[in-house]
C-alpha cells in the first residue's frame, strides 16, 4: 500500500567488489524507477562500458491467491522467485493491484514472498500482478505472474418484529423492501460504518405500526451501524388494529350498547383498555415484541376485565378471550340471560296473568303470560331473582338463581280455586270422621234406635279427643 516502505535489492555482480546495497525509497512506480536508476548509475560507473554481460538465464515467478472470501476477511498473496541456479533471495518483486503499483516486496532466503492485503479492500474482482525486472549483471531475465483476487460483498439482513411485509429499508441510501416474511437483504462492499434506515408501513383505516426500537436498543429510525461481516438488523414495531366489537348475551343475541357501562379489557402485559360500547369498535395496541420473542409467534391476547349491564356486573375477569389481528371482530358474550316462566293452573287452566321478576340487586321486569301460559324475561343480568304473579292470584311463586338461560314452572290459584280446594278438604275430613263413627258402631245391638246424624258427628269428635280411632 502507498506509504509503506518498499525494498529493492541490488545484487552484487559476480566479479565486482561492491558490497550489497539496500536503499530505501518511497513506494509506488516512482520509487521503483528511482531505485533502478540508482542501480544503473552505480553499476555503470564501476564497470567498463564494453564489459561483456553474462548470458541471460530464465527466471520463474509464481503467484498464489486465496479462494473467494468475504470482504474484510484476511487475504494474502504469496509466491516465489527462482531460476535455474536456484531460489533468488533478497530480490525485488513489484506488486501491482488493479493496474496501480502498490509496493515492492523482497524475497526471503528461499525466494518466497508474502503480502497481506488490507481488510478495507472493497468487494469485487481485483487484478493482481507481480513483476521481477530481471538483472543484467546476474544474467537473469525479467518475469511476471498474474491472478484475480475475489472478495465477496457482505450481506445485511434487515427484518421486523412482528413480520411486516412491505416495510421499506435503506442501506447507505439504497432502498429495499421487506418480503412476505418481513425481511429484506442488502449488500455492502466494505467493512466499517454504514447508514441504515427503516420506514414503517403506511397507515390504513384499520392498522397502524410504529417503530419502538431496534433489537440493540437504538430507537432512531435512521442510524449508523458498524459492519465487519454478514449481519442482521431487526426493528421492533408496536401494532394497533381497529377491531369491530359485538356485545351479546349468553345465548348470542345482540345487546343494546346503551345499557352497557364500565366495559374494560386487559391486554398483553396486563395493560388496561377502555372499551366504549357505543363506538362499535376500538383500537387495540400490541406492544413491540421483545428480543426473546424473535422467531416465535407472539399473539396479542386480550380478555374482558369488567362490564356492567343496567348497573349490574355481568363479567368475570378473563371472560371473552380474544387474539388481536387485522379485520378480526371481537365478540363479547356477557353474563346476561333469559328466563322462561311457565304458569300451571291445577283446576281451570290458563288465565291471562302478569308476572314480575325482582333481583336482590334491584332489577325488576314484568311480562304478561301468553295464551299458552308462558312468559319470557330477557336481558336479565346474572343474580338471584324472585318470580311472582300480580293481581288477586295465590301461589308459592319461585326463587331462581340466574346463571344461565333456563325455564321455571310457577303454579298459581284463583279465589274460586282456593275456595273449592278448601271445601274439598273439609269434605274429606268429614268423610273420614263419618267412616270412624260407622266403624265404632259395628257390633252394637240392632234394636237400639239410630241417633241423629249430628249426634253421630259429636260422638266421633269425642272419640277423637279421647285418643283417636282404634
Amino acid at each position: 500500500m502507498a506509504g509503506e516502505v518498499s525494498r529493492v535489492l541490488l545484487e552484487r555482480p559476480p566479479s565486482g567488489p561492491w558490497p550489497d546495497l539496500l536503499p530505501r525509497v518511497g513506494g509506488g512506480a516512482a520509487g521503483v524507477a528511482a531505485a533502478l536508476a540508482l542501480a544503473v548509475s552505480i553499476l555503470g560507473g564501476a564497470a567498463p562500458a564494453a564489459a561483456a554481460s553474462p548470458p541471460v538465464a530464465g527466471t520463474q515467478l509464481t503467484l498464489s491467491l486465496p479462494p473467494p472470501a468475504k470482504a474484510g476477511q484476511p487475504a494474502a498473496v504469496t509466491g516465489s522467485l527462482g531460476s535455474g541456479r536456484g531460489p533468488l533471495a533478497r530480490a525485488a518483486v513489484h506488486l501491482v493491484l488493479d493496474g496501480a503499483p502498490v509496493l515492492t516486496l523482497q524475497t526471503g532466503p528461499d525466494g518466497s514472498f508474502l503480502h497481506r492485503f488490507s481488510r478495507d479492500l472493497a468487494a469485487g474482482s481485483h487484478a493482481v500482478t507481480v513483476w521481477y525486472h530481471g538483472s543484467r549483471p546476474l544474467g537473469l531475465a525479467p518475469a511476471s505472474a498474474s491472478g484475480t483476487l475475489t472478495l465477496l460483498p457482505l450481506t445485511v439482513t434487515l427484518g421486523t418484529l412482528p413480520a411486516l411485509p412491505g416495510t421499506r429499508f435503506t442501506v447507505d441510501g439504497q432502498p429495499t423492501e421487506a418480503g412476505a416474511d418481513g425481511t429484506a437483504q442488502a449488500q455492502v462492499a466494505t467493512i466499517g460504518p454504514h447508514r441504515v434506515g427503516v420506514e414503517a408501513p403506511v397507515d390504513t383505516a384499520t392498522t397502524r405500526y410504529r417503530l419502538t426500537r431496534w433489537l440493540d436498543g437504538e430507537t432512531a429510525p435512521d442510524r449508523t451501524i458498524r459492519i465487519f461481516g454478514d449481519t442482521s438488523v431487526v426493528g421492533t414495531f408496536s401494532s394497533s388494529f381497529l377491531v369491530p366489537i359485538r356485545f351479546q348475551d349468553g345465548a348470542g343475541a345482540a345487546l343494546d350498547p346503551r345499557r352497557l357501562s364500565k366495559v374494560t379489557a386487559i391486554g398483553p402485559g396486563g395493560a388496561a383498555v377502555d372499551l366504549v360500547p357505543s363506538g362499535q369498535s376500538a383500537w387495540l395496541t400490541l406492544p413491540a415484541p421483545s428480543h426473546a420473542a424473535r422467531g416465535q409467534d407472539q399473539p396479542g391476547r386480550f380478555a374482558l376485565a369488567t362490564a356492567e349491564f343496567d348497573g349490574v356486573s355481568v363479567a368475570n375477569r378473563g371472560d371473552a378471550p380474544y387474539v388481536a389481528a387485522p379485520g378480526r371482530p371481537w365478540t363479547i358474550r356477557l353474563r346476561v340471560f333469559s328466563v322462561t316462566v311457565q304458569l300451571r293452573h291445577p283446576l281451570f287452566g290458563w288465565h291471562r296473568e302478569r308476572l314480575v321478576v325482582r333481583s336482590d340487586a334491584g332489577i325488576e321486569r314484568t311480562a304478561e303470560a301468553g295464551p299458552d301460559g308462558r312468559a319470557v324475561f330477557r336481558d336479565l343480568p346474572r343474580g338471584l331473582y324472585d318470580v311472582t304473579v300480580q293481581g288477586g292470584r295465590l301461589g308459592p311463586g319461585a326463587r331462581v338463581q340466574v346463571t344461565r338461560s333456563q325455564a321455571v314452572d310457577v303454579t298459581v290459584y284463583t279465589t274460586p280455586e282456593v275456595a273449592l280446594g278448601l271445601a274439598a278438604g273439609l269434605l274429606a275430613i268429614l268423610g273420614i270422621v263419618a267412616l270412624a263413627v260407622l266403624t265404632r258402631r259395628r257390633g252394637r245391638p240392632s234394636w237400639r234406635p239410630a241417633r241423629p246424624a249430628f249426634a253421630a258427628l259429636a260422638s266421633g269428635l269425642a272419640a277423637i279427643r279421647k285418643g283417636g280411632l282404634r
